[in-house]
């Protein structure tokens, strides 16, 4: 079988031109930054930290979960979470099943004025941006109990 030659920049100007067909964003700018961001996504194992993006507008209703919808056809493994529990995520990323990409609609509830009691799913989250990040909880009933790390990257 001959290895296929990929033409990276061209790749990442369809990219960009697919978001544009179905995004506003405020700068020039931020097109390429999320072409960018989708790219890092595929390439995860290449890098010791990876950067977060965020849709963020102070009003509802103005494309941020179209954004992420968007955004989720082109990443690997995606997983779009609006309230998931951080047992949940501890489970998805380290399952072994390679590294979904974890999408968050909604993220003030975790974050912002809305969080609550979210401290264990706010840490996982904050840890997840280095490969060494680790978030360890005790397994198992009663006296059987062993400390397991759930690799949070």
């Amino acid at each position: 079988m001959t290895p296929t030659t990929i033409d990276g920049a061209a790749l990442l100007d369809e990219v960009e031109a697919f978001h544009r067909r179905f995004n506003v964003f405020p700068t020039e700018a931020a097109f390429v930054a999320v072409a960018l961001w989708d790219a890092h996504a595929h390439l995860l194992d290449c890098f010791d930290s990876t950067p977060r993006i965020a849709f963020l507008s102070p009003e509802p209703g103005s494309g941020k979960t179209r954004a992420l919808e968007i955004v989720e056809t082109l990443v690997p493994q995606p997983m779009t979470a609006v309230n998931a529990s951080a047992a949940a995520l501890f489970r998805s990323v380290s399952a072994g099943t390679g590294k979904p990409t974890i999408l968050f609609d909604e993220i003030d509830t975790v974050f912002g004025p809305k969080a609550g009691d979210n401290e264990e799913l706010r840490g996982f989250l904050n840890a997840g941006h280095r490969r060494t990040g680790v978030t360890y909880r005790c397994i198992g009933d009663g006296g059987q109990q062993t400390v397991q790390a759930f690799p949070s990257y």
